[in-house]
């Protein structure tokens, strides 16, 4: 099992300890863009796949300048209720990023982590657990880390794509909605949006085992290659991501194999689905995955 190496591990010791010491703290509420779920023209439930994407036509990013909000709700957790995990999975606790007037980690490459949760209630929880019991045979939304899949959202803001995932609307005729754990802007803010030990529908086959990581860039009617060569070559916003996957790679012993990008998924040798559903998306093929893991 390959390991971050070197500067890599090293950058990941500081704010690892805050993410962890944050994980079950109280945590901001969920600040949706004023114009509501699904503002700026995001789409519900028309991909084939389990990542939802965002237009974000006329949306405006609310990360800008990481305004604090009232923490008045808490994190979500995966042990509340009924959604409990199976004896197999392994033990693993949730990472949560500080709130957004903490300034853990901010700094090299405009990294900054900010709590932003989305809306995850028992019921959600209930049609995670449901779902996973269909498509995985576990009867549980507790997730058991041990890949990171990576996305880009297809959109040009951060609120687009967290609009879409708080609405919690069905995908392929199926709840809950579509979510990732995280989502990274373009100047490099990192939103913590599901505590990493809660499942999330962002690829079909491996949500009972992956982290999300959504990456905020559009094709523009390019190709998928294009839109990931933008990530690549935005030095904030990459150094971000590199930051956030070394951090989650320490945490939860994930090889830089494990690091996979959401057109890779049906490959993958934890890949499963009792419905036989398959993955349609072209974000992040291999050679771009290769060219991401070459930094890490």
């Amino acid at each position: 099992m390959s390991r971050p190496r070197g500067h890599a591990a090293r950058a990941a010791t500081t704010l690892l300890a805050a993410l962890l010491a944050a994980g079950c703290q109280s945590a901001p509420a969920p600040v949706v863009n004023a114009a509501g779920p699904g503002a700026g023209g995001a789409s519900s439930s028309a991909d084939a796949t389990d990542t939802t994407r965002a237009t974000g036509t006329g949306a405006t990013s609310t990360t800008a300048g990481a305004t604090p909000v009232a923490t008045t709700t808490s994190a979500p957790t995966s042990s509340t209720g009924a959604s409990t995990r199976s004896s197999s999975t392994r033990t693993s606790t949730p990472v949560a990023p500080a709130g957004p007037t903490n300034t853990a980690g901010s700094g090299a490459g405009g990294y900054r982590l900010v709590q932003k949760w989305l809306p995850y209630p028992q019921q959600r929880k209930d049609e995670m657990a449901d779902y996973a019991r269909r498509h995985y045979g576990i009867a549980s939304a507790h997730l058991d880390a041990q890949v990171i899949v990576v996305h880009f959202t297809e959109s040009d803001t951060a609120a687009s794509a967290y609009n879409t995932f708080a609405a919690d609307v069905p995908n392929r005729g199926e709840l809950p909605g579509t979510c990732a754990h995280f989502i990274v802007d373009q100047d490099g803010t990192v939103l913590a949006i599901v505590p990493t030990d809660l499942m999330c529908r962002h690829a079909i086959g491996l949500n009972h085992v992956a982290i999300g990581i959504e990456i905020v860039q559009a094709t523009h009617g390019h190709s998928s290659t294009w839109a990931e060569q933008q990530i690549l070559a935005r030095p904030a916003q990459i150094d971000a991501v590199l930051r956030l996957v070394r951090e989650l790679q320490a945490r939860y012993g994930i090889g830089a194999g494990d690091v996979i990008g959401h057109a890779m998924a049906n490959g993958h040798r934890l890949f499963v689905d009792k419905l036989g559903w398959r993955n349609d998306h072209t974000d992040w093929s291999a050679p771009s995955i290769a060219a991401l893991r070459q930094r890490l």
